[in-house]
């Protein structure tokens, strides 16, 4: 079961970074932020086939080599491009579906975001994350609709082996779920392989390392459940 969930997702991936030719049109735009989506464009492109990056998002052990490094710098560029006071909320609307795998109706991100390669990102319908949030995206990060993340939440996909030989080499990233009408509490971490359920509340500085239940509230480090939220 995990392995053909893990297929689809890494098919699901590559498949629409290969549609991002979509993005073809900012070649003639003007402001900077364009030209790095059609550089970021090529890159892409130009690595669909990498082993490393299909290994990366399939969960297993992969090395970070030049291609996964430039990947990284060009979504690194456009988040820095996005976190520029100066830069108007429809750029940056624009901006966050190039960057992302896909955004719901209503999605509103405050600046500064920080990613790594953001077209592991699906978002839903009416999504806010506000300011100083981090989405470590070297495997799938998969939020659903009416999802509120609060200032300073960290959802991070990456993660090293215990062993420390190894760590000196290859990494490895467990995708996250989070499911609808969930909110995440100010400077919470939902660390690797975590599946969250839906009508969720996370607590303020909760450390979410087991995955959760539809219907609860959670905290603490390690977050635990502290209460049942009844369902309307």
């Amino acid at each position: 079961m995990h392995s053909t969930k893990t297929e689809l997702a890494v098919a699901a991936v590559l498949g629409s970074i290969l549609t991002l030719s979509v993005y073809k049109w900012y070649q003639d735009a003007s402001p900077l932020w364009r030209s790095i989506v059609v550089a970021r464009q090529r890159t892409i492109e130009a690595h669909t086939e990498s082993v490393n990056l299909k290994k990366m998002i399939a969960g297993d052990r992969y090395v970070v080599d030049a291609g996964l490094l430039e990947l990284l710098t060009t979504a690194h560029r456009l988040c820095d491009q996005y976190n520029r006071p100066e830069t108007t909320q429809t750029d940056k609307a624009s901006m966050i579906q190039a960057l992302f795998n896909r955004t719901g109706k209503g999605t509103y991100i405050e600046a500064p975001l920080h990613v790594d390669y953001g077209f592991n990102i699906t978002v839903g319908s009416n999504f806010y994350c506000n300011f100083g949030c981090v989405l470590l995206d070297c495997s799938t990060i998969t939020i659903g609709d009416n999802v509120f993340l609060a200032p300073g939440v960290q959802i991070l996909t990456a993660t090293h082996p215990i062993d420390a030989v190894e760590r000196r080499s290859v990494e490895f990233a467990l995708p996250v779920e989070i499911g609808n009408d969930v909110w995440i509490g100010a400077n919470a971490l939902i660390l690797p392989g975590v599946t969250v359920g839906s009508r969720v509340v996370i607590g303020a500085g909760a450390v979410v390392n087991h995955d959760v239940p539809d219907d609860v509230m959670v905290a603490g480090v390690p977050a635990r459940i502290i209460k049942h939220v009844p369902v309307l």
